[in-house]
């Protein structure tokens, strides 16, 4: 067995973004992994290997109540996904379905690379039009 395809190095290669475009791309939404619930253990792998790795070369490890707050907004931030992400989904098929005019396939390099300059596209304008009429930067 290849040792990087082995379940707990692929999954230290998603905590780093170290995977090839093949195995992080899928045809189907229900073929997606959950990649929150797959990244916990190797999260709090690293913080308690961090706190061993202060505690002994004898630096200051991080406060408990920071550490507890971080975490706590950590956990906050998937809040959004919980109450929001059925209604981005519907509201997505709902477009999809009604205003689709081109089906682009999935696992072209050219589709990767022109939404990726659409994204940034997107994001330009957004942000832009996010400064006001008058305030250019």
């Amino acid at each position: 067995m290849d040792i990087l395809k082995s379940p707990a190095v692929s999954g230290l290669r998603r905590m780093f973004i170290l995977v090839s475009p093949n195995e992080s791309s899928f045809e189907n939404v229900e073929d997606v992994p959950d990649y929150v619930d797959q990244a916990v253990p190797y999260f709090a792998s690293l913080i308690i290997l961090e706190w061993l790795v202060l505690y002994g070369t004898g630096k200051t490890t991080p406060r408990l109540n920071d550490s507890l707050g971080s975490l706590s907004n950590g956990l906050l931030s998937l809040l959004h996904g919980l109450l929001f992400r059925s209604t981005e989904l519907a509201a997505y098929v709902w477009f999809y379905q009604r205003f689709n005019f081109v089906t682009l396939p999935w696992d072209s390099p050219w589709t990767w690379l022109l939404c990726l300059l659409g994204v940034d596209l997107a994001y330009y304008w957004v942000h832009r039009f996010g400064h006001g009429a008058y305030n250019w930067h």
